[in-house]
């Protein structure tokens, strides 16, 4: 799981998070996509969009089974090297 640590300039740890959303793995009937952005304004945004559906004996998706969710954390490296994320939410 990807971790962000933000230091002082003499070495001394300000704050470290997880930023990672975790929740992908391989498997049948379900895809997932991770990303993970941090802009040049410092906002941070990681998310895994997901994506289930029932499959036949030869793991061969059925047809309007599919569901989808996105699960994602959002905030900010403030100036002062603290991490400010939300808890997980979904849509």
């Amino acid at each position: 799981m990807p971790i962000l640590t933000t230091y002082k300039l003499n070495g001394e740890r300000i704050d470290s998070k997880t930023i990672a959303v975790g929740g992908c793995g391989q498997g049948p009937c379900f895809e997932c996509e991770e990303l993970m952005e941090i802009d040049k304004e410092l906002n941070i945004y990681t998310a895994n969009k997901l994506k289930y559906y029932d499959c036949d004996e030869d793991y061969n998706e059925i047809k309007g089974t599919e569901k989808t969710e996105t699960i994602f954390k959002s905030g900010k490296l403030t100036e002062k090297g603290i991490i400010e994320l939300t808890a997980e939410l979904k849509k």
